[in-house]
Order: structure tokens, then C-alpha cells, then sequence
């Protein structure tokens, strides 16, 4: 069935490219809350009530975006 497989990789090629949106958005997001984890850290007085910084590439589980992507669920089912 052709077509089923192309309505098929239509909809995890979208849903990879809303992937793609949602990381650069959480990126973004981690960037801004980072700066003000920054600012609060040279406010307070002592080192231990510093907040630890959003690692984001920890939090998305890759290196990269492409890395990301790539091991994503979907981009494994469009590879078999």
C-alpha cells in the first residue's frame, strides 16, 4: 500500500518537525529562565542558596538537536 506508507511518513514527519519546534522552544525558555538564575545568584549572599542552572542538552537527552531528532521515537519508526 503506497499510499498508506506516505500518509504514514507524512504524519511522523510532522510530528519530528513539531519536535524540532518544541526543542528550540524549551531552549529558548531554559536560555531566559537561566539568565534570571544568573541575576538571582550574584544577589544572594552565600553560595548555598544559589540555584543550579537548566541543563538543557541533559534535559532533552542529546548533544545536539540533530541527536535529539534523531533517536526521537518517531525518527526510529520512520527508519524501519
Amino acid at each position: 500500500m503506497p499510499g498508506r506508507d506516505r500518509a504514514v511518513e507524512a504524519i511522523i514527519r510532522n510530528a519530528m518537525e513539531e519536535w524540532a519546534k518544541s526543542l528550540a522552544r524549551f531552549r529558548q525558555k531554559a536560555a531566559d529562565l537561566n539568565k534570571r538564575i544568573e541575576d538571582y545568584n550574584l544577589e544572594v549572599p552565600s553560595d548555598i542558596f544559589q540555584r543550579k542552572r537548566i541543563d538543557v542538552e541533559r534535559e532533552v537527552g542529546g548533544d545536539n538537536e540533530i541527536i535529539s531528532i534523531k533517536y526521537h521515537p518517531l525518527a526510529i519508526l520512520l527508519s524501519l
